[in-house]
């Protein structure tokens, strides 16, 4: 009897022990498939059964296509690859990050191949327009708060753009947010939350204003800024991925400015988002979350701040000068050097042109269409005579100082023939005298029809009357004596 109580007791903890076993692994096979990002790959069913594309199969594909690029680049460059650093950036199919290691000796580089958006319409396959990318990107060198690439080109059979700049230990001003190292895969590394005390965000923001500035008074459209394109280096911050213009990559912060670009520009609006990701700790989920009015946690002048940018409901949307004049930010003390405007060539000008009209059309949900060169207006040679180009005013003075010089000066000419004095209207018509007889052989022209020849000019004989039309109305006989 005891012997057959244990084998059952045995019995029903070996089906306990497999229950569990069976329910560990149904629950570590369901976790495992909530972790797995899947796509669609055709129609969401084929019968019964759904298919799907394995991300980490087209992850391979992008890595062995850049591993294959990055490597051809830098045959040809003072640069050898020492990192694949492809999940550390938000959008890795558009942009992959490398660390690169120099073979003179410097500090290590980041290497940045960002390719060109399929829908962009500028041509950049020539060289012309390779170089023309090269130099705006290089005209921007000069700036304390931009950091400038070390090297930057563009490979024309692969359509991507390539820029390698410094390395930086703290990384972005995300990095710097959240206290994450720049290494980290980028879903990875953003867990934390550390928001930035008034004082940092003034000085923070200070940066990114003046660099905003200087584009906007070089005339380089910027678009691409968010908290991943700041760089901090000793409490510096410098703007970056500013050549995403000339390929076409989409701005991060589209949407919102997409919501707000009937009333704040673009970069405003921008610059508005890395303000509240600077006081709350975390980026802005949606527009619609501000309609609600700002967070509790922003008060004081930050609140000021985000209320002018997302809120004007009593004054006009800032510009980057207006916030650069606010409290917060005109308190902070930075040396700014003097600077020029970059006298670029027509052909540049056409490209940035072309580059801000379709980034505000991408930004709309717009296709982008290439626009033909303008006409633009030459430059007035100092040299040349002063009658090639006329003003108005020159005009205008030019044709009264003639007008005068051709009154004052006699002219001689022979005087007009005087009019004859018309007949009283009561005085009865005299008949005129008979013309004086004409040769034998030439008949007397018949007078003209309705009236009185013409006087002979003082000292002169009287012309002969002009002959009739031949087949024309005669002449009308003269008028009686003493006809009215």
């Amino acid at each position: 009897m005891v012997a057959t109580s244990l084998i059952i007791a045995g019995v029903g903890v070996g089906v306990l022990v497999l229950l569990v076993v069976v329910a560990l692994a149904y629950y570590c096979g369901k976790a495992r498939g909530r972790g797995t990002e899947r796509d669609p790959l055709l129609a969401p069913e084929r019968g019964k059964v759904i298919a799907y594309e394995d991300p980490s199969i087209r992850k391979q594909q992008i890595t062995e296509e850049t591993l294959m690029a990055a490597r051809f680049w830098l045959r040809g460059a003072k640069y050898a690859l020492d990192i694949n650093l492809l999940d550390i950036g938000k959008r890795s199919n558009i942009k992959q990050f490398f660390l690169v290691r120099s073979l003179e000796g410097s500090p290590d580089r980041v290497m940045c191949m960002t390719c060109k958006s399929p829908v962009w319409p500028m041509t950049l396959n020539t060289d012309i327009m390779r170089a023309t990318i090269v130099s705006l990107v290089r005209s921007l060198d000069d700036h304390p708060f931009l950091t400038a690439p070390n090297n930057i080109d563009y490979m024309v059979e692969k359509e991507t753009l390539v820029a390698v700049r410094p390395f930086y230990a703290k990384g972005s001003l995300k990095d710097f947010i959240h206290k994450a190292k720049p290494r980290q895969p980028y879903r990875e590394k953003y867990a934390s939350v550390f928001p930035l005390n008034e004082k940092l965000i003034g000085r923070f923001g200070r940066h990114i204003l003046e660099g905003i500035k200087y584009m906007q008074y070089q005339g380089y459209p910027y678009y691409h800024l968010h908290t991943g394109n700041v760089f901090i280096e000793e409490n510096i911050c410098y703007l970056s991925e500013y050549e995403d213009s000339m390929v076409g990559v989409p701005p991060t912060l589209a949407p919102f400015m997409r919501h707000f670009i009937d009333k704040v520009e673009p970069i405003v609006v921008a610059f508005g988002c890395v303000v509240f990701e600077m006081a709350l700790g975390y980026e802005l989920e949606n527009p619609e979350a501000l309609q609600l009015g700002i967070p509790a946690p922003c008060q004081g002048p930050v609140r000021k701040v985000l209320e002018a940018i997302f809120q004007p409901w009593y004054a006009a949307p800032p510009s980057i000068d207006d916030l650069l004049k606010m409290e917060i930010f005109s308190e902070v003390k930075v040396k700014m050097p003097s600077y020029q405007r970059n006298n670029y060539t027509s052909k540049e000008r056409d490209v940035l042109d072309n580059t801000a009209k379709n980034m505000i059309a991408l930004i709309k949900g717009q296709t982008p269409i290439m626009s033909p060169p303008k006409k633009r207006r030459l430059k007035k040679n100092p040299g040349a005579s002063s009658s090639s180009t006329y003003s108005e005013s020159s005009m205008s003075s030019f044709s009264s100082i003639s007008s005068s010089s051709l009154s004052s000066t006699p002219v001689s000419s022979p005087p007009p023939a005087p009019r004859p004095p018309p007949p009283p209207p009561s005085a009865p018509a005299k008949a005129p005298p008979p013309p004086p007889p004409a040769p034998a052989s030439v008949k007397p022209p018949p007078p003209p029809p309705g009236g009185k020849p013409p006087p002979p000019p003082p000292g002169g004989k009287a012309p002969p009357p002009p002959p009739p039309p031949s087949g024309g109305p005669k002449a009308a006989p003269p008028p009686a004596r003493g006809a009215l």
